[in-house]
């Protein structure tokens, strides 16, 4: 019984939410931590997939399926499953890999993050299967997820990428992004994770922007890319939550709960409880003493998370 192994990275995207489903240029980072992959199979006369995911902690999910038809057997998340279902339903049509006939299937993953972050548990997962049945994950994504797949695209790249969403396929440009000023930046987790698939529903519905703005928030992005001064970053960060709260038609989060901090903040990904990013003047103790103050505990630097 020989077993094959996959990993792909998780995922921040520091600029062009919500509009780089749009087409606007998005700055994605990938990170240190992401999720395996790994598969393994026998002979059997019960065929089965069997799929186990951890997290940290520990088991996070299982689930026996009748690899004839994918039938649930049995399951400890009856949510999860059916979302797995139909992640397995597309992949099995589009793939002549996907296992079929007398064997026992394994599957296990093993995520590197807390499942609360919003660091791309299900774009590494996509990522991840894509490379095992050889489908093109972008398409798996924008089928089964949705969003702009900037994600998928980190995933597979160990650098900074400049990422646009494009036809027949995506316009994605990896780059060396290590600001000069990366030891006055750090990410905050605000304790909500956001589901992709409903922040993109409640945009799609709700949202109203022009392709001015477009224009302007890939106009930041390009900006960001280059720029080694802090001052302007910090310009190009307010310009882009001016942006954005105009659309979403919802207060910036330095209004709501952080007016009093003497540096930029940044909404990433979904607003409203994933994590922030933070420009700081502050020495690094006296910054996180700050938003622990306001009962924020987890926070990381730029040199913990980011891979570079």
């Amino acid at each position: 019984m020989s077993e094959k192994y996959w990993r792909s990275n998780g995922k921040l995207l520091l600029t062009g939410e919500y509009l780089a489903m749009e087409g606007a240029w998005a700055l994605g980072i990938p990170l240190k931590k992401g999720q395996t992959l790994s598969v393994s199979e026998k002979r059997s006369t019960k065929p089965i997939l069997h799929w186990t995911a951890f997290k940290p902690s520990g088991l996070w999910f299982e689930a026996v399926f009748r690899l004839s038809d994918l039938k649930i057997l049995s399951t400890n998340n009856t949510i999860m499953a059916n979302d797995l279902l139909k992640l397995l339903n597309y992949c099995k049509s589009h793939s002549k890999r996907f296992p079929v006939g007398e064997k026992e299937v394994s599957v296990k993953t093993k995520l590197e993050f807390n499942s609360q972050f919003g660091w791309g548990s299900s774009s590494t997962l996509v990522a991840n299967i894509g490379e095992w049945l050889k489908i093109n994950p972008f398409k798996i994504q924008e089928t089964v997820f949705g969003g702009s797949g900037y994600d998928i695209a980190c995933a597979q790249n160990n650098t900074a990428i400049l990422y646009k969403k494009t036809k027949p396929s995506p316009t994605i440009k990896p780059i060396v992004y290590t600001p000069g000023f990366s030891n006055q930046l750090f990410f905050v987790y605000l304790g909500h994770k956001q589901k992709t698939t409903d922040s993109v529903n409640s945009f799609k519905q709700k949202a109203t922007y022009s392709k001015k703005d477009i224009n302007t928030i890939s106009d930041i992005s390009l900006k960001i890319s280059t720029v080694d001064n802090i001052k302007e970053f910090e310009e190009l960060i307010i310009r882009h939550e001016e942006v954005i709260s105009n659309i979403l038609k919802t207060p910036t989060i330095k209004h709501l709960y952080f007016n009093d901090f003497p540096g930029t903040i940044k909404s990433l990904g979904a607003w409203g409880g994933d994590f922030i990013l933070v420009t700081s003047p502050l020495p690094e103790n006296e910054t996180k003493n700050y938003f622990k103050g306001k009962g924020y505990t987890t926070i990381f630097s730029w040199k913990d998370i980011v891979l570079q």
